[in-house]
């Protein structure tokens, strides 16, 4: 079975369209006894095929696949398989029914077991939680562990590792001057035990941190708006402090759209403090306009920042940054365009001129009423030549 899910996988990642092999591989698969198959073998058969360009995707063994999963015990499965089966079934939309459910269970069984540490990689536990937020199961409400209740131990999982609590230590009595009795959590003792394990538990802290990029934390804030379960508001202010520490790149112009909206929607679910908001949409409309790059954006960059921008006050009624959406949106090849895009593109440029022009200076505004045109210009040859292709 590991040799099915190494050949496959491997197949996989050169994106080769060899049906016959896969159809060779599943066989195989549908032919072995049960117990050949370990949740490792489950997870990375699962992996390869779903991660291969062939669809429709073979149901048959899916089910197959999903049926000895459900016989395995729990003790069977890592942190590492369940992460690889989950994002298995998010690559072929199969979101719902009971292997979902058991996924969950799972995961929820690991993060409460192992004090939230049971998984360490920001990525895979980010791509878990937007698979689980997208997730159409109905679990029972006392299974011990609903795609919901997944996506808030995830959350919690993140504050932990994050910025983890100080070492617990047991406080002794102590006698001040006057007599009288208090107790006191003494220091740890230079170079025991408590300050060694102290470090390696700020110094993982340090290293997670370190591993957490702006399409990680697309994904994280996403799911957690998405599943509706927003986690602590230490967490948001941690992120919004990391994104403050984090240079604009052009190509990532999408991940920050859907970032910013996604703080947007925490704030107004009072998830995150409305003072904390204001210095991230600060930061990221500064460096966006500081960026001699800017007019690299592609077309979903162009739409998610300005649906972004146009939706808060304080960058609503800049000029500057508008100005600069219109020349990335002119800057961007007509092919580039799609009917759809298109329309996106023109409908949130637009609404955002209509709604703030009015704040501007008559000169500034005309000024950016002549980008406006251009960008629209752009967008529609764009869209005509989609149309007609």
């Amino acid at each position: 079975t590991q040799a099915v899910a190494v050949i496959v996988n491997s197949y996989a990642k050169t994106k080769r369209r060899d049906e016959m092999l896969l159809r060779s591989m599943s066989k195989i698969v549908m032919a072995l006894p049960t117990s050949n198959f370990d949740a490792q073998a489950v997870a990375g058969i699962a992996n390869g095929f779903a991660s291969s360009d062939v669809r429709p995707y073979d149901q048959e063994l899916f089910k197959r696949i999903s049926t000895i999963a459900r016989q395995l015990s729990p003790a069977a499965w890592t942190p590492y398989a369940v992460g690889l089966a989950v994002n298995a079934y998010d690559k072929i939309g199969a979101l719902k029914g009971d292997m979902l459910c058991r996924l969950s269970q799972l995961t929820v069984a690991m993060l409460k077991g192992q004090r939230t540490t049971a998984f360490t990689d920001p990525n895979l536990m980010a791509d878990m939680m937007l698979a689980f937020s997208k997730a159409t199961c109905d679990c029972p409400e006392d299974s011990g562990g609903t795609p919901r209740e997944a996506i808030s131990a995830f959350s919690d999982s993140f504050m932990a590792q994050i910025s983890p609590p100080p070492t617990i230590k047991k406080a002794v009595r102590v006698q001040d001057d006057d007599g009288s009795e208090f107790l006191r959590t003494p220091p740890p003792r230079k170079g025991g035990k408590e300050e060694q394990k102290e470090k390696a538990v700020f110094a993982a802290a340090q290293r997670f941190r370190n591993k957490l990029d702006v399409v990680i934390i697309r994904k994280l804030t996403a799911a957690m708006c998405m599943g509706e379960e927003y986690g602590s508001s230490k967490l948001w202010t941690s992120l919004s402090k990391t994104l403050q520490t984090t240079k604009f790149q052009p190509w990532q112009g999408a991940d920050w759209g859907d970032i910013l909206v996604s703080f947007d929607q925490a704030c107004a679910a009072k998830a995150l403090p409305p003072n904390n908001l204001e210095p991230l949409f600060s930061h990221v409309s500064r460096e966006f306009t500081e960026t001699d790059g800017n007019t690299l954006l592609a077309v979903d960059g162009v739409y998610k920042l300005s649906c972004a921008f146009s939706s808060h006050d304080s960058t609503r009624s800049d000029g500057a940054l508008f100005g600069s959406l219109c020349r990335a949106a002119a800057e961007i090849p007509t092919f580039r365009y799609t009917s759809e895009s298109g329309d996106r593109v023109i409908g949130a440029l637009e609404s955002w001129y209509a709604e703030a022009h009015g704040e501007w200076e008559e000169e500034e505004a005309a000024e950016l009423k002549q980008l406006l045109d251009d960008a629209v210009c752009v967008a529609r040859e764009g869209h005509e030549i989609d149309a007609m292709l």
